[in-house]
């Protein structure tokens, strides 16, 4: 292989590597990725989050809804949740089986379309890291959630959907 392809190559996976990389979690921290909507809405935008790894899995899942309905670090992206949409424990339940139920407020209906499509692969990526979560389905004021098709959506696992997914590091 030609010296200058081969020096480039290295140099790519370098730069990929070293931009896919985030600060490592402190002693006793365990990282996630949390999903935003980027401005455009096209597309979801990754932000590093460290959460406490003695914390039980509804408290991560608690900690981690609460991160998607606050406003993201970065201007390039804007929050998951509507504003005022507050998800609290007793709003899950996540079964010995990796089943994991979480109902919203009638406020989850402001978000429509493809943001709404954008809003729930967020929240299923971002939970989905939780090891004790295998797939989630959403509930909106006592009702499983439906899609434009008046189906029942029903569980979703992060791969349900695909992703364009950016990297955001802030410093």
């Amino acid at each position: 292989m030609n010296k200058k392809i081969l020096l480039l190559l290295i140099g790519l996976m370098t730069a990929f590597l070293a931009g896919g990389c985030s600060q490592e979690a402190k002693k006793g921290q365990e990282e996630y990725s949390v999903y935003y909507i980027d401005n455009t809405e096209t597309k979801l935008v990754k932000e590093m989050f460290s959460i406490d790894e003695n914390d039980s899995a509804e408290t991560v899942i608690v900690k981690l809804l609460d991160k998607l309905a606050g406003v993201p670090n970065s201007l390039t992206c804007k929050r998951v949740l509507p504003e005022n949409l507050n998800v609290r424990k007793e709003d899950i339940t996540l079964e010995h089986n990796g089943r994991l139920t979480i109902r919203f407020p009638e406020l989850y209906y402001q978000t429509t379309g493809i943001k709404e499509i954008l809003c729930r692969s967020a929240i299923v990526k971002t939970i989905c890291q939780v090891n004790e979560v295998k797939d989630i389905q959403f509930f909106v004021k006592g009702q499983p959630l439906k899609g434009s098709d008046d189906k029942e959506v029903g569980f979703m696992s992060d791969s349900d959907f695909l992703y364009n997914i950016e990297m955001v590091q802030l410093n």
